[in-house]
Formats: C-alpha cells, sequence, structure tokens
C-alpha cells in the first residue's frame, strides 16, 4: 500500500490547554488544542523539537539537548552528532523515548514511555488531552531494522528515523505535527502502524502542563466547637485543589467534594468528639491529580458546665434581743449621824 502524506488546513482553537475537541460534526477529527508548530533547529534532533512541540513550548528544543546523556545506545542517550547525518552507517543517529523522559522530568513534565503499543493506546492519551511523539521513518517511508550493540547491550537502529507529534486523529486517519518541515501531516493509521512497527511501537505521551506537585502538609490553623480550618501551601505547577472532607464514624458521612483554588476549609461547627479526615490533591492546569495529602483531627468531647453543688444549710437561729437587766438603783440611805450639838 502506498504511503499518504497530505497537510490538513484546520482553525486552530484559541484555548491554552484543555481537551481534545471534535474539528467538526462531518469529519468526526478530534484534536488537542493549542499545539504549536516548531521547525527542528538542527539536522537531527527531531525528536526533541517534537517533544518541546507537546510541552506547547514551555520546554524548548535546545533545553532537552542541553541535558541528555550522549551514548552511543539510544535507548541511553543521544547517539552521535546532533548536526550530523544519518547516511548509511548511522553513527549520526537521535534519540529514544526513555531519556526524554527523564529529561522531561528536570523541567517539572510528566509523561509516559509507550512500547509495543497499539493505536488504542495513542488514542486513550489523545482523548486524555496529551500529545504523542511517535517514532516512525521520515514520510513513512519503508525501511529495514538493523541490530547494533554497544557494551553488551543490543539495541534497534531503523534508516531515516523521524519523530512526529500526534495531536489528533480520526476512526481512519491521524494528525500530527512534523518537526522537519514544520507542516501538519495526516496519515492512514495502516500506514503509520507499519513504519512505527520498526521501532517496536515506541511513542512518549506528554503532558502539556507542568506537572503540579504534592501538597507537602495539611495542617490545622483553628480548632474549636465552632470552626475546623486545615491550610496548606500551594506547591508548584498546582492550578486548583481536589479536597475531600469526612466525618469517620459508626457511619462516616462525606461533608465535602469538591474542585477549587483556595489553600484552606473550614468546617462549621464540627461534631464535639468526631474525627474528621481531609485529603488533597493538587491539580495540574490540563487537570491531572498528584498523590494525596492527608489530615486526620479529632474534635474534643464538649466539656459539661460544672453543676452547683449544694452546700449543708445551717439553721438559722433565731434573734434574740437581750432584755436589758433590772438595775438595781443602789437606794441611799439615810443614816442619821448623831450630830453632836454643843
Amino acid at each position: 500500500m502506498r504511503s499518504v502524506a497530505f497537510l490538513l488546513v484546520i482553525v486552530l482553537l484559541g484555548a491554552a490547554g484543555g481537551l481534545p475537541t471534535r474539528a467538526s460534526a462531518q469529519t468526526g477529527l478530534l484534536i488537542i488544542p493549542a499545539i504549536p508548530l516548531f521547525h527542528q533547529q538542527h539536522s537531527l534532533t527531531c525528536e526533541s523539537s517534537a517533544v518541546s512541540m507537546a510541552t506547547r513550548g514551555q520546554v524548548l528544543e535546545n533545553q532537552l539537548m542541553n541535558v541528555l546523556p550522549r551514548n552511543a545506545n539510544p535507548n541511553l542517550g543521544f547517539r552521535g552528532s546532533p548536526t550530523g547525518q544519518q547516511g548509511t552507517k548511522l553513527i549520526d543517529y537521535g534519540v529514544y523515548a526513555a531519556p526524554l523522559q527523564q529529561a522531561l522530568l528536570r523541567f517539572g513534565f510528566a509523561s509516559s514511555v509507550i512500547s509495543y503499543g497499539f493505536d488504542r493506546d495513542i488514542k486513550a492519551f489523545i482523548n486524555r488531552g496529551w500529545p504523542v511523539v511517535a517514532w516512525v521513518t521520515y514520510g513513512l517511508q519503508r525501511a529495514t531494522p538493523r541490530l547494533a550493540m554497544h557494551n553488551g547491550v543490543q539495541f534497534v537502529l531503523v534508516p531515516h528515523e523521524h519523530a512526529i507529534t500526534i495531536v489528533g486523529y480520526d476512526h481512519a486517519t491521524l494528525l500530527a505535527n512534523d518537526p522537519w518541515t514544520r507542516t501538519q501531516v495526516r496519515y492512514y493509521w495502516s500506514e503509520f502502524n507499519r513504519s512505527w512497527g520498526y521501532f517496536g511501537n515506541m511513542a512518549l505521551a506528554v503532558e502539556p502542563c507542568l506537572m503540579a506537585q504534592p501538597v507537602q502538609q495539611v495542617s490545622v490553623s483553628a480548632l474549636s466547637t465552632a470552626a475546623l480550618t486545615w491550610t496548606w501551601a500551594k506547591p508548584v505547577g498546582a492550578a486548583h485543589f481536589a479536597v475531600t472532607v469526612t466525618r469517620v464514624g459508626a457511619k462516616s458521612k462525606l461533608e465535602y467534594s469538591a474542585t477549587q483554588d483556595a489553600t484552606s476549609y473550614t468546617v462549621n461547627n464540627p461534631s464535639p468528639g468526631k474525627t474528621y479526615v481531609i485529603t488533597v490533591r493538587s491539580v495540574s492546569g490540563c487537570g491531572e491529580l498528584s498523590t494525596p495529602a492527608t489530615g486526620i483531627v479529632q474534635v474534643p468531647a464538649l466539656v459539661p458546665s460544672p453543676t452547683p453543688i449544694p452546700t449543708e444549710s445551717t439553721a438559722t437561729l433565731p434573734t434574740i434581743t437581750p432584755t436589758p437587766s433590772a438595775t438595781a438603783s443602789p437606794t441611799a440611805t439615810s443614816t442619821a449621824t448623831a450630830t453632836a450639838h454643843p
């Protein structure tokens, strides 16, 4: 079957990111929006250019080339000179998916290596909004893979090795950005699979947003009978937060579950003596979730107000008003004193 490649003229969507959309109801073509077209800067840097497009240009080709190791085995690093020509000996060649995945991690971007994959694997990542860098021959031309060896390890080299960035598909074709021609090409799946198979169906699916780092710690900033408040710091790459709060008990109850921008959450009037569990996940700009951070708090039981203890009553004694005592007034007793008259 003859290879078919032609340009597809499309209107690029203005959204900075998001899930793929249908180009039209008639074509059924699903396209990831806002993936740029770049031209590779050197003769053999198609792989880094394709990966740069997959990050929407947030990681540049030269940045990737600067951190890629050099190795005769393209599974371990870049083989040969980036400015060389493959020729027939394939001494100057390129690089495969695994070293590029490690390079992307250094810039905070997640990716997934596909080996011996299928159409459905590529389609699943496109549906998720991840462009897929695939290794094929240039123009899907026919080639004969060669077995090579370095340091006792065997690997495959393929003449006319090339990499393209797949950004969309329909039932019969796929749409890709080609860094050599800086154009969009459209291939039949059947022809693509033949060329892709030379490389063991190898590809690298790339999340086109900075990877959301996990929340490091969820802390309690307030705890009272009126409110229980958790707070956390915003990590790198976090555009939003997926938060769930559960009240744990014999009958656990989901108190809250939503995506929010705030770096705190408050439970008003928490139940005394109950345990609350909060789970916080960072959400990237592409909607990918980080690993969770968890906080657990037991609300203190209410201390009952002290009941006044009755004191022993004291009998009231009648008030006695003292009666004035009869005071015997001394009676003057006149004692006749005999007065001697002279």
